[in-house]
């Protein structure tokens, strides 16, 4: 290991720089020190080796005392620092300065916790209205699935002369594929559900259900003088926001006196109402299921039975059609309707087919007309024994 040397040279830079008269007097020039003082350091280094031991050793330096030292006192050096240079070393917390800034961003945090309180508020109402609509509907469900208790005696099944809807429309000769329809008690539920409802609110129209596929479409219908009072309201006028199955304003009180019978349902997400058109309409078999599905119209007059004429999306309202000039028309829409099917099945028509239309948003986002539209086609009337 190198030995560590006085640096002697240091020393002497450093004693030559200092003025003559502000030189202490307790240290001697460099080239003044003894041999004895130069070579003591060496010898012991020497005893050392010899010893086998290695010396520890630190260099000497010979300074002036700082205030004797050239330049500025310390006093003065401290007056002329720029205190703006100095950094701080201080870890803590800084104060927060209550200026704008900080006010902008309480003022913006506030106002994103009211945001945040008002939509859990929001969603809370929004779970607890579904969860009340879904009971009320399940329930009345429930009511028009019993059967009854004492069935009716069924007097006869056949027809003696066709329904008087055919001659509400004024058709004089017509035989159409049901002539003689089907007598059944097995709505004697679905009749008494529709009647105590009736009794509460008189704009009841009837009860909707679908048999085949979209199961999920069970549900009384109203109609009132206009298509925005049951946007949001149940069938008791309290609000709701999934509203309820409607028909519009314009087509007869008395169904299947209308060409055209459209009813209106919100697409929900919850799958309520006429969500499950949508989820038809979306899906891989929906070729295959279109010919299994039935909707029937269950009225106190009688149950209508149709099955589906034609499906598309439409972002216009052509299809909100009720009433028509003459025969002629009515067979130009049903040809329009028919060519926007995306089904391929394209069933037979005339001026004697008789269609209702049910209609839901498609909640696209791109475009807030667009909707799903299905006509379907009457193929039965069930009449109550």
């Amino acid at each position: 290991m190198a030995k560590k040397r006085r640096n002697v040279n240091a020393d002497e830079a450093i004693y030559e720089s200092i003025p003559a008269e502000e030189q202490p007097e307790d240290i001697a020039p460099a080239d003044e020190l003894s041999a004895e003082d130069e070579t003591a350091p060496e010898s012991d280094a020497d005893e050392a080796e010899g010893s086998g031991d290695e010396p520890e050793t630190d260099d000497v330096f010979v300074t002036a005392p700082l205030e004797e030292l050239p330049g500025a006192g310390f006093e003065e050096t401290v007056e002329d620092a720029d205190v703006t240079k100095i950094k701080s070393t201080y870890k803590g917390k800084k104060t927060r300065v209550l200026n704008a800034s900080f006010f902008v961003r309480f003022l913006l945090l506030a106002l994103c916790g009211a945001l945040f309180m008002y939509s859990a508020v929001s969603i809370a109402n929004r779970f607890a209205d579904d969860m009340k609509s879904e009971q009320f509907i399940d329930d009345l469900r429930s009511n028009s699935a019993e059967r009854s208790a004492v069935s009716r005696q069924i007097k006869s099944k056949a027809c003696v002369s066709p329904l008087c809807l055919f001659d509400a429309l004024g058709v004089d000769e017509y035989t159409p594929e049901f002539a003689e329809p089907e007598i059944s008690d097995r709505y004697d539920s679905v009749l008494n559900t529709i009647a105590q409802l009736k009794a509460i609110n008189p704009e009841i129209y009837g009860w909707i259900r679908c048999t085949g596929g979209m199961l999920s479409i069970d549900y009384p219908v109203i109609k009132a003088k206009d298509n925005e009072k049951y946007l949001r309201r149940n069938i008791y006028g309290e609000y709701s926001v999934g509203g309820t199955i409607f028909v519009d304003y314009r087509d007869s009180d008395r169904h299947g006196e209308s060409y055209n019978t459209i009813f209106y349902g919100h697409n929900m997400t919850n799958g309520t109402m006429f969500r499950a058109i949508k989820d038809w309409f979306e899906s891989t078999d929906r070729e295959a299921t279109a010919p299994l599905i039935n909707v029937e119209i269950i009225t106190p007059q009688a149950t209508f039975v149709y099955e589906i004429f034609s499906a598309y999306r439409s972002d216009g309202s052509d299809f909100i059609t009720v009433s028509f000039r003459d025969n002629d028309t009515y067979t130009r829409f049903l040809k329009t309707m028919l060519s926007r099917s995306v089904l391929k099945r394209r069933p037979a028509y005339d001026e004697n087919t008789r269609i209702i239309t049910l209609s839901t948003c498609t909640n696209s986002g791109r475009n807030e007309d667009e909707r799903y539209v299905v006509h379907c086609r009457l193929i039965k009337i069930i009449k109550y024994s």
